[in-house]
């Protein structure tokens, strides 16, 4: 690796180190800051301070996006818990980062869409199932719910990485890159845990992968695809090879 690329991973670690730190001596209603609210496990305080500031706007909230760009943060986030797996004792590390992560996202979006805040239960799970709906439009053989979900993750997969038989990295990586990426466009609560029945369906359906073991067949993108993208070749990317060979034996199976 040549020196100014080490110089930039450093820089990015440094930034990210100033804006954690920052999250964590934010203090809520109370005198406590968000690391003491967290570490209190046996008060409500830190889930209520979480909820505020999703739902308020904060014009003093210190943004990590712009200095760091989306793949920037997930790199950055990846070597931070690779090395400090505990914080305030003996606490998860991932647990607090991904909690000041949300609130990043959702006042990001509060900024972009006065309406975007979540006042209520029923309208976070609407706001939600429209989202997923939304990434899963250009998939194909989707019947229920799971099929959704599956075809919204392939769709996020299509958009940040690309398939190749000279690529590897590691399913880890993928599946934290694809949770991070569920959490920006659907829901700060998103998650996509190693053993959830999507992911199976996503390591087997995608790579074909059977256990939980070896990297993926893919690279990430320099820049992520939008929605409205429609570079993803159909002659050559996998995903869509295999869904296109399943819509054939589908149909075969009818006309028998």
């Amino acid at each position: 690796m040549q020196r100014s690329a080490k110089d930039n991973i450093l820089e990015q670690d440094k930034r990210w180190m100033q804006w954690l730190k920052g999250c964590s001596k934010r203090k809520g209603a109370s005198d406590k800051t968000l690391l003491e609210q967290y570490a209190d496990t046996g008060s409500d305080e830190f889930q209520a301070t979480l909820r505020d500031l999703r739902q308020t706007r904060y014009d003093d909230w210190v943004f990590l996006r712009g200095p760091l760009s989306d793949v920037e943060i997930v790199k950055a986030r990846a070597r931070y818990l690779s090395q400090y797996v505990f914080v305030a004792g003996t606490h998860s590390s991932e647990a607090f980062v991904d909690s000041c992560l949300a609130i990043e996202d959702a006042q990001i979006r509060i900024r972009l869409d006065g309406d975007a805040a979540v006042h209520c239960d029923n309208c976070a799970s609407l706001r939600l199932q429209i989202a997923r709906m939304h990434s899963a439009l250009s998939a194909r053989q989707i019947r229920n719910n799971d099929d959704v979900q599956l075809a919204a993750l392939v769709s996020l997969y299509q958009r940040y990485y690309i398939t190749g038989s000279s690529y590897s990295t590691p399913r880890r990586e993928v599946r934290q890159t694809l949770e991070r990426a569920m959490r920006v466009e659907f829901h700060p609560d998103e998650r996509l845990a190693g053993m959830c029945p999507v992911w199976r369906r996503f390591s087997l359906d995608v790579f074909h992968n059977k256990t939980n073991h070896g990297g993926f067949a893919c690279r990430l993108r320099a820049t992520p695809l939008t929605r409205e993208d429609t570079d993803v070749n159909p002659e050559q990317d996998d995903i869509a090879r295999h869904h296109r060979s399943a819509a054939q034996g589908h149909t075969h199976r009818g006309t028998q």
